[in-house]
């Protein structure tokens, strides 16, 4: 420390005045005794340091706020003014190097904050003398108002320089290898150490630093990794950075990477919900116990990876550590119960189609649900169907309400009309594939159902009367969102129509017969009527049916049959007057601009909106069903998903559509064998189609 003790080279009483003189800091020191009672308030500020007679006396000063010399020289980074009381014996007597302010701030706190290493020697130099070692500990592990010590200071602050003369300052101080309040080992009030600190702060180089072995070896404590909430520097780390990462696992493996967080996760939890794929297979080759590590709800990383999408995590862990795919956590869920509940498309689609994973099919947690049950209550047409494409999930499994997977998809249905059919597709797709309904009586279905939908428990017994009342509230706000929905349609169906009228007579003045070349676009222009004719008539029979739909003194289910009819009604009139407009602009325009142009317009102009409506509205939901009951059933399956376009059958009169179903099934079969195998037909290939349903 030779280089902080060097005389100043000017007089330490010039420095002094100066310092008080120029610098309005200094200033507000207060006048006191250097023995006797702490200032009063009410003191008088130092106006003209000239006035003092003792040097001593300002060197004891304190400011408002608890300051003394020393901590506001090391805010201003006053390293000549330091190092001048340092070699004055009087003033050194006179200045008291582990003062606090009213913050619980020393001025080695004020110094460290500034990452002045010049400054945080001067200050250790005050107490440079053997005797003094007492103090000088003192001084580094002080803390302040919240629990940090110069150490946190100069970690916030970056400075790699100010946290080794730190460290190494409090290694020659130390007591021995188990000081528990080695520098390194306190932490702050919310348990912040300052290595944990340092980690989250990507300060790679301090970190390299706080983890090195001090000199002599093993006479200097290992430094505390402890954060917040019981977690650790790899706890940070891990969601930071392969380097900061790689370096603590390296550092104290056996410790870090199995510690658990206030909530028992691992390093290896948190780095689960990620995607990094590197760090995960480091932490397992330096621990193999670490993928089965489980947090206080029972959840392996695999099953956190499984909550959080992150499919590369769940091939590594499955890869790397095959037990854990199968297993569960707390509440019998496994991996695909997890994806299904949190809706991750991707794991669900990867754990469904690998065979490694069929044993997990048809488990059921501590509810008795399976995955199929669950992804019913999300409603997730996209997972369901990869869930039921697979012939080893069992459609018919209760849980412990002797709830089947087809009871769930009819309880998810709203009470009101809803604009997606998604409930009503997979209800549909479960009958068509052979789901069975639970066993219980229909009446307590009915009372039960009726109570559900009310948010209150079902009961066993009793009650009719409750359950008709509920029942019919529900009609009713059915019965106005029909009506109010019926409305909107016709008035869109209203305006398609009106311009589809106004249309051959706002065209009709481009089409001249008397000439040849309006003659060569008679075609042009029956294309034109066509599309005009369709666009009327679909918006005239939409108005029709829209009107019935709102008539209230109609049946419930003949209203909403009247509404989808006009619904699709209404988007092929629309796709309709798409044609009408381009014709028309074709017929206005033709005379000036050539056929190429025109082709290049018309033909994305028409086809895109056209395609766009029917995909939306039909086609990709009917493709997604068709396509899982076709992996399942096989080649009928196509045909099968038509009923997926009826209205869903009621609970007593499923027989009927199951029986339709077996008819076409067979039907199709028989057609099928005749085709292939020249008229060849066993019966136990046809009962082996039947029984699919």
């Amino acid at each position: 420390m030779a280089n902080i003790q060097q005389r100043p080279e000017r007089l330490p009483i010039v420095i002094l005045q100066e310092a008080l003189t120029n610098d309005k800091a200094y200033r507000n020191l207060r006048i006191v005794h250097p023995v006797g009672p702490p200032p009063d308030p009410g003191a008088l500020l130092i106006s003209d340091p000239a006035e003092a007679n003792d040097a001593e006396r300002l060197l004891q000063g304190m400011a408002p706020d608890g300051d003394r010399v020393l901590h506001i020289a090391a805010r201003l980074e006053d390293v000549e003014l330091v190092r001048a009381i340092s070699v004055t014996e009087r003033w050194l007597n006179a200045v008291d190097a582990t003062a606090k302010n009213n913050r619980e701030e020393t001025a080695l706190h004020c110094a460290a904050a500034t990452g002045n290493v010049d400054m945080i020697g001067a200050l250790l130099a005050l107490l440079a003398e053997p005797e003094h070692d007492d103090r000088t500990r003192q001084l580094l592990r002080e803390q302040k108002d919240n629990g940090e010590t110069c150490l946190h200071e100069a970690v916030r602050c970056g400075k790699e320089d100010a946290v080794r003369i730190l460290v190494q300052e409090d290694a020659r101080v130390v007591l021995g290898p188990n000081d528990g309040r080695a520098l390194v080992k306190i932490t702050d009030e919310q348990g912040v150490s300052a290595l944990y600190l340092a980690t989250k702060l990507r300060q790679l180089e301090i970190v390299q630093l706080l983890t090195k072995e001090q000199e002599p070896a093993g006479t200097y404590p290992a430094a505390s990794y402890d954060g917040p909430g019981r977690k650790t520097a790899l706890h940070a780390a891990v969601l930071l950075g392969k380097d900061l990462s790689e370096h603590l696992a390296k550092w104290n493996n056996k410790e870090l990477i199995g510690k658990e967080d206030l909530y028992g996760n691992t390093p290896l939890h948190l780095l689960a919900s990620t995607s990094d794929k590197i760090i995960v297979k480091l932490l397992l080759d330096l621990d193999e116990s670490a993928g089965y590590h489980a947090d206080y709800e029972g959840s392996l990383p695999i099953h956190v990876a499984a909550a959080n999408g992150s499919l590369e995590i769940v091939k590594l862990l499955s890869e790397l550590r095959p037990g854990c795919a199968w297993s569960c956590n707390n509440f019998g869920q496994t991996i695909l119960h997890i994806a299904v509940q949190e809706r991750r498309y991707s794991v669900v689609n990867y754990v469904s189609s690998e065979l490694k994973f069929e044993r997990i099919f048809n488990i059921r947690d501590t509810d008795g649900n399976t995955a199929l049950h669950m992804a019913v209550l999300q409603g997730h047409q996209h997972i369901f169907c990869q869930l039921m494409r697979r012939r080893e999930v069992c459609l018919s499994f209760t849980n412990k309400e002797e709830l089947t997977p087809l009871d769930l998809a009819q309880l998810s249905i709203p009470p009101n009309i809803s604009s997606t059919a998604a409930p009503y597709l997979i209800m549909n797709s479960l009958i068509v594939a052979g789901a069975d309904w639970g066993t219980y009586r229909r009446d307590h279905w009915a009372r039960n159902l009726a109570k559900r939908e009310e948010g209150k428990e079902p009961e066993r017994i009793g009650h009719d009367h409750l359950a008709r009342s509920m029942a019919k509230h529900e009609e009713e706000k059915e019965s106005q969102t029909i009506g109010k929905s019926a409305g909107v349609l016709g008035v869109c169906a209203v305006l398609i129509l009106t311009a589809a009228f106004a249309a051959p007579f706002a065209v009709a003045p481009f089409y001249d017969t008397n000439k040849e070349k309006s003659m060569a676009m008679r075609f042009a222009y029956r294309i034109f009527a066509m599309s005009d004719f369709g666009a009327f008539g679909f918006a005239a029979a939409a108005i029709s049916s829209c009107t019935f739909a709102g008539f209230p003194f109609l049946d419930r289910t003949k209203r909403f049959l009247y509404f989808s009819t006009g619904y699709l009604f209404l988007l092929f009139a629309a796709m309709f007057m798409i044609l009408v407009f381009m014709g028309g602009v074709y017929l206005a325009v033709r005379p000036v601009v050539d056929s190429a142009t025109l082709a290049y317009v018309y033909l994305p102009g028409v086809l895109y909106p056209s395609a766009l409506l029917l995909i939306r509205a039909l086609g990709s939901r009917l493709l997604l069903h068709m396509w899982a009951l076709t992996l399942r059933l096989g080649y009928p399956g196509w045909f099968c998903a038509l009923p997926c376009l009826l209205p869903p059958p009621h609970r007593g009169r499923d027989h009927i559509s199951r029986a339709l179903c077996e008819m076409l099934v067979q039907v199709l079969f028989l057609f099928h064998s005749v085709h292939s195998s020249g008229g060849a037909c066993t019966t136990v290939g046809q009962d082996e189609y039947t029984s699919t349903l």
